[in-house]
């Protein structure tokens, strides 16, 4: 209760301006709607920040595909600051927007891949030459190193870097093995001196008690999504989503249709719900509604549940 007053009282919204991505991540979910969707159009933008004031929000984050390939992103950024709205610009570093967002969250992975290193290595300079906030997402894969790890944290500690928000890339083992390996790292981030975040949802039954009481004491993990309270505005700006990776469009038809948009979706989701397996239908984290296993759109698809559910 306490999170969702907080968020409503700082409530914003993602939009995405394009699906378009410069790069290609196996596991991205933005791939399947870059056919379906255009780019959003200037004024549509300008009404969605007409719309997020009149709701008295406070800001948008920025996301995609790749928000930097959209050709309005900078004129977009100084709109929110002309407005006094917060801009966080979620970007994975290939590209920099000439104007700085109140934050970047630059997805650091590529940085180790060869052909991406030195265009995100200037993007990092050029955010901390506009004295820009910026905080790395680091989506862990069951191959990645020890020393990729500790590369990040090297990396982070170079440029200022205040937080690290870990994430678990999907398809990932259900296992308590990868959820020692996530605490772990987060453990490894916090004896840095640098602030870690976990991605939610996350199964709470990865990790041993110890663990878990540590996470969520340190890194803000509470195993459960705000679907329906942080809304996801398509680039058509008439139809959202009730997060970025379940795709069941819905029209915004009403004034106001920025919050609490969860009821637009109480039929699917419940049938998302009622696919869980048998194991999260019979835990009481579960049933009191402190987990959801994970993200439910990269878990399941439409037609019914999909790898990993059983």
């Amino acid at each position: 209760m306490h999170i969702k007053k907080y968020l409503e009282r700082n409530f914003r919204i993602k939009v995405v301006p394009t699906y378009r991505c410069n790069i290609s991540c196996s596991y991205c979910y933005t791939q399947n709607f870059q056919k379906d969707f255009k780019d959003m159009s200037w004024e549509t933008f300008e009404k969605v920040v007409a719309q997020l004031i009149r709701e008295k929000g406070v800001g948008m984050q920025i996301m995609g595909g790749e928000p930097t390939v959209w050709p309005h992103i900078d004129d977009a950024i100084m709109l929110l600051k002309e407005k006094s709205l917060i801009s966080h610009l979620l970007t994975n570093g290939i590209r920099t927007s000439s104007v700085p967002p109140t934050e970047v969250h630059l997805n650091i992975e590529h940085f180790f891949e060869g052909k991406h290193t030195a265009k995100i290595l200037k993007t990092l300079e050029d955010y901390r030459a506009m004295h820009a906030l910026i905080r790395f997402r680091y989506n862990l894969q069951p191959s990645d190193s020890q020393e990729k790890m500790y590369s990040i944290i090297s990396l982070a500690k170079d440029f200022g870097i205040p937080t690290i928000h870990v994430g678990l890339a999907w398809p990932h083992p259900h296992s308590r093995e990868f959820g020692t390996r996530a605490h772990q790292l987060c453990k490894h981030i916090r004896d840095a001196g640098i602030q870690c975040a976990m991605a939610d949802p996350l199964p709470l039954c990865l990790f041993g008690k110890e663990e878990l009481d540590y996470l969520l004491d340190n890194t803000n993990l509470i195993g459960i999504c705000h679907c329906g309270v942080v809304p996801l505005i398509n680039p058509d700006g008439c139809t959202i989503f009730p997060c970025q990776a379940v795709p069941i469009p819905r029209p915004m038809v009403e004034p106001g249709s920025f919050r609490n948009v969860a009821k637009l979706f109480e039929e699917e989701l419940e049938r998302i719900r009622n696919d869980m397996p048998a194991k999260c239908r019979n835990c009481r984290d579960f049933l009191e509604t402190n987990c959801q296993n994970g993200c439910l759109g990269n878990r399941f698809s439409l037609e019914g549940p999909g790898e990993g559910s059983s």
